[in-house]
Order: structure tokens, then C-alpha cells, then sequence
């Protein structure tokens, strides 16, 4: 094929302007459907992704529970957390602590449920977070930075329809009761700072407080961390792999406190262990016969010291054993005491071991958390798989979901964990905010739908299209062979301007589609409290375009005509030249 070639077929093309002109019109019009389509599913996807994923769970979130409570959100060792997290992300869009209550609220003569979610207004964000914060807090009164006013008590900015249904305005006082992150009944009184218009109906019913605020009122020390949620670049190929890191560096070791007896300044170590039943079989199988608790069997309220250590502090069951030790959170020792129930052996003779019952021994591990906090093999001096496994981890990490329904399976199994150990689980955005990406998923297979029926319109456009040509042109035909054209010569030149129209019907068909969308896209929408109000951006249909996708179109549209033309191109080359020349209309 060469340039004459290329000549010929679009002289031909232009040569037959009504056909042609038909033809390119249909193709330009499922080009311009095909490009609008995708880029609003792309648009949809963008709002789902930046607007809603990011809010609702993150692309990944690092969360907790203590007790297996689930409302008990909270790790006590903030630097660990963070040091897992720097190492697993070199680089972040943004992470943020992730507080949110459910409380009841009084303002000036009336109540209601809210929800109480903390803003962390001095962490580092991007200019596009900063752009998104602006568009969905619309301030109506107030600033949206009135939030870390330090002269006013407990600042909170609330939606305009949560302030009117409260009847509270700009300075007044709302009063809210809720359960704290340790489990009790809290009051506080919040002041109204500011007003806004929620761009959706999820941002009507929080109530924001700057986070440094709300922590110390949800009983937060300054050393425990809440659920964090983390973003990060390219999320749809980053999230599950980067997740997957995470929780390989949040694997828990062996939980151990490692203290002095004071009086004779003994090494002494203490480690807890795991009271389900049947660990507790375990644990009295292995250490059998233990003396102590008129030899009645471990239970979980025991304290075991290992025969060695009882020899060395001279301890009996019924004694107390005194211990200190060196706290990351007290900066400085902490002293504390545990009875003694029980004396036994242990596999391996660890010579200075007490095994103390999880609740005792997590209540002193988390909230004075030692500055050496693991109890590695060298200082247990055993190889025992059976006992290393009773032992009580520094924390319970469950297993990574790898699907919604993976997900169902780990709350219902989170449920039921018996545990005193926190819980660390990490979801990436494919297990938590399942319902969205279905969402997108439902568009796509819409826009492939629309693919399907527009290839269906061009294949019988251009198959009828080129037969009725072929059959105008049959002298002509017959002409271009009497003369030495090649078959395969005449099937190239009709594919040839098949692909021509094709190609110039599918550019304009591109250059309407960025037309209709800018139009689309004018007019403001006022979704009200209609859940759909989600997908748009400030009230206007959102529209993404890709080059790439675009460029895939007209090469893919371009094919698909080709494909079309080569059986009626096959027919017009197998012509006879002799019957084509006495050809008559």
C-alpha cells in the first residue's frame, strides 16, 4: 500500500459525499456516545475514589480494637504504630487519625443522634485535599480554621440543617453525652464556631471537632493512636499490594515485660498467656504437676512462676512478687505487684519466667508498655513449640481479607475472638468500600454495553454501505483490473477508505464528545438529600476524559470498520473483470 493508494481511496471517499456524509454522521455519533460514556464513568469513578473512598475508609486503614471491643478503638503505643507505618509508606498522599462517636446532642430545646468526628486541621495535606475540604465544607458563618480557636471551649462546626433541627447558632453551646473510648459515660459542652452547607447527606449528620480537642474528651492519652487511615498514590495498583506490607510489619511478637525484683535487684521476666479453653488444657498438660492454689488446676486468674525463679526470690503460692520496670509511657520505672498461685517447670527451664493471667498482665503491658516488650527465644531458653504457641502475644493480628465476603467472615470471627489482647487488623479499600468499586464496576460493564451496540451499528452501516458501493462501481472495478490491478491491490483500496471515514468520522465524533460534555455539564444540579448528590462535583455532572482511552477508541473503531469491509472487499477484488466491464445498472 502506498501513497496513490492512499490518494485514490480518499478521492473516492470524497467523491461519494451523500453516502459517505451518512456513514461518517452514524460513526462520529457512536463515537462522540462511546467517548461522553466513558468519561462519565471515569468522571463517577474519580468522585467515588477522591470523594467517598478517601472519607468513608481510606485506600488502606490500619485499625483497632481493645477487648474486641469494637468501640474501643485504640492502640497505647502511638510511636510504634507510626515507625510501622513510615516504614512501610516511603511517601503518602496524606494519613490522618480517624475518630468518630456516636453520642446524643442537646442544643436549645431539642436533641438528636449525632456523630462526633474528629478534623486533624494541622497535618499535612495536598492542595487537591485541600480544594476537596473546601467544596465540602460550603461555610455558611464562620471560618472552617475556627476549629483550632484555642479561646473558645471545645469549638464544632456543624451542617445547616443539624444547627436549625437543634435550634443553635453561631456561639451557642451544645451539649453532648457519650461512651469514651475506655468504656465510660462522658459529658462535654461543644461551641458552635461555624455553619456550613454539606456538599452530601453524609456530611449532615457529623459534628467536627479538631481532633486535638476531641481525643483528651474520648479518653485518649497522648501515647495511644486511633484508627489511621492512609492514602497513597495510584491506589488501584498500590492499595492491596501496599496493605499486604503493612500487615507483614505489624506482625506481633511474643508479649513480655522484663523488670527487676527491687529488694534483691533479680532479672526477673514476665509474659502472659492465652485463657480460651483450650489453651488453658494446653497449659496444664505442659506444666503438670504445678504446686500451688491447693493443686488445683491453672485457671484464668493464675500467676505461674518457673521453679527457678520461685528458688531465687524464695517464693511460695500465696506470695506476692514485687517488680519494676522501665515504661515508655511514664518515662521512668513503674513498680508493681502480682500473687503467686502457682509453681511449676517449664519446657526448657527458663530460668526467670512467671507466666501472668492476660487480663493482669495486658492491663499493666498497655498502659504502662515497657520499654523492652518482647520476650525473645534467648531469654526463654527453649525451643518448645507447644508452649511458645500459649503464650500471649503483644497484640492479636488478624488474617488479611482478601474479599467483601473474606470481610464478613473476619467481623464474625473478630465477634467471637475471646481476647484481652487489642486486635490490629488491615483492610485496604477493595474489602472495605466493596460497594463502591461495585459501583464502578456497574459502569464500566454499562460502557462496554454501549461498545457492543455501537460496533453492532457500525458493522451493518458499513457492510450495507460498501455493498451498495461495490455495486455502483462494478465497470469501475472492472476497470482497475482490465488494466493489471491486483486482487489484493482492490481488496486494500475499499478496506483503505473504509478506515478513512472511519478514522476523520471518529476525530470529529471525539471533538462533538468534549462539546456535549462541557454542555452536560453547565447547568447546576440541586440533588437536595438524594443520595446521588454524591456523584456530583459541586453540583455539576463530572466528566474525565483519557486521551489514551480515546485514542484506544478511534484505533479500535478504525478496526472494527476494517473488519467489516473485508467481506465486501473480498467480493469487489474476486470480480471477474470481463463480467465487471459489461456490467449494466
Amino acid at each position: 500500500m502506498n501513497f496513490t493508494a492512499f490518494r485514490i481511496s480518499l478521492r473516492n471517499v470524497l467523491r461519494q459525499k451523500r453516502r459517505s456524509l451518512l456513514l461518517g454522521i452514524a460513526i462520529a455519533f457512536g463515537a462522540m456516545i462511546l467517548v461522553v460514556a466513558n468519561s462519565f464513568s471515569r468522571g463517577i469513578s474519580d468522585v467515588l475514589f477522591n470523594q467517598i473512598v478517601v472519607y468513608v475508609s481510606g485506600h488502606i486503614s490500619l485499625n483497632f480494637s481493645e477487648r474486641g471491643n469494637y468501640f474501643r478503638q485504640v492502640f497505647h503505643d502511638r510511636e510504634r504504630i507510626v515507625k510501622a507505618i513510615d516504614t512501610t509508606f516511603p511517601e503518602v498522599e496524606s494519613q490522618s487519625e480517624n475518630i468518630g462517636i456516636f453520642g446524643r446532642a442537646i442544643g436549645n430545646g431539642k436533641a438528636d443522634n449525632v456523630i462526633i468526628v474528629g478534623m486533624d486541621l494541622n497535618a499535612e495535606v495536598s492542595d487537591k485535599e485541600l480544594q476537596d475540604a473546601e467544596r465540602n465544607f460550603k461555610m455558611i458563618e464562620g471560618k472552617f480554621e475556627d476549629l483550632l480557636k484555642k479561646s473558645v471551649e471545645n469549638p464544632v462546626i456543624l451542617a445547616k440543617e443539624k444547627a436549625e433541627y437543634l435550634n443553635v447558632k453561631m456561639g451557642d453551646k451544645l451539649r453532648v453525652r457519650f461512651t469514651n473510648v475506655i468504656g465510660q459515660e462522658q459529658a462535654a459542652r461543644l461551641t458552635v464556631v461555624g455553619i456550613f452547607k454539606p456538599s452530601n447527606i453524609f456530611m449532615a449528620t457529623p459534628v467536627f471537632v479538631e481532633l486535638k480537642y476531641l481525643k483528651p474528651l474520648l479518653g485518649y492519652a497522648e501515647y495511644d493512636i486511633a484508627p489511621v487511615y492512609i492514602n497513597i498514590e495510584d491506589p488501584r495498583r498500590n492499595a492491596a499490594r501496599l496493605a499486604d506490607s503493612l500487615h507483614a510489619n505489624m506482625r506481633p511478637a511474643t508479649a513480655a515485660i522484663h523488670a527487676q525484683e527491687p529488694a534483691s535487684q533479680e532479672q526477673v521476666s514476665l509474659a502472659g498467656f492465652k485463657d480460651d479453653s483450650a489453651s488453658l488444657a494446653r497449659i496444664n498438660a505442659l506444666l503438670s504437676p504445678a504446686a500451688g492454689k491447693e493443686n488445683g488446676p491453672i485457671d484464668n486468674e493464675s500467676v505461674i512462676a518457673s521453679r527457678p525463679l520461685a528458688r531465687k526470690l524464695e517464693l511460695h503460692p500465696g506470695d506476692t512478687l514485687t517488680f519494676r520496670f522501665y515504661s515508655k509511657h511514664d518515662s521512668g520505672f513503674v513498680v508493681k505487684k502480682t500473687p503467686i498461685t502457682h509453681i511449676a517447670d517449664f519446657p526448657g527451664e527458663p530460668s526467670a519466667l512467671a507466666l501472668v493471667n492476660p487480663t493482669d498482665f495486658y492491663r499493666i503491658y498497655y498502659h504502662h508498655w515497657p520499654e523492652d516488650d518482647t520476650l525473645p527465644n534467648a531469654a526463654m531458653e527453649t525451643s518448645d513449640a507447644a508452649f511458645a504457641a500459649v503464650l500471649a502475644p503483644q497484640w492479636e493480628l488478624m488474617d488479611r481479607a482478601r474479599s467483601t465476603s473474606d470481610m464478613q467472615d473476619l467481623f464474625r470471627e473478630m465477634g467471637k475472638l475471646k481476647t484481652r489482647a487489642v486486635i490490629v487488623d488491615v483492610r485496604s479499600m477493595y474489602e472495605t468500600a466493596s460497594a463502591v468499586l461495585k459501583l464502578e464496576s456497574a459502569l464500566n460493564i454499562i460502557t462496554v454495553i454501549a461498545v457492543i451496540v455501537l460496533f453492532a451499528i457500525i458493522l451493518i452501516g458499513v457492510v450495507n454501505t460498501l455493498r451498495m458501493s461495490i455495486k455502483e462501481r462494478t465497470r469501475e472495478i472492472g476497470t482497475m483490473r482490465a488494466i493489471g490491478m491486483h486482487k489484493g491491490s482492490v481488496l486494500s483500496l475499499f478496506i483503505l477508505e473504509s478506515v478513512i471515514l472511519a478514522f476523520f468520522a471518529s476525530i470529529a465524533g471525539a471533538i462533538l464528545a468534549f462539546a456535549c460534555m462541557w454542555l452536560l455539564s453547565q447547568p447546576t444540579i440541586d440533588a437536595g438529600e438524594n443520595p446521588m448528590g454524591m456523584l456530583l462535583v459541586e453540583g455539576h455532572l463530572q466528566f474525565s476524559p483519557s486521551g489514551l482511552a480515546i485514542g484506544i477508541f478511534v484505533a479500535l473503531i478504525c478496526a472494527i470498520t476494517a473488519l467489516s469491509a473485508l467481506f465486501p472487499s473480498l467480493r469487489a477484488a474476486n470480480m471477474q473483470p470481463t463480467r465487471a466491464l459489461h456490467h449494466v445498472e
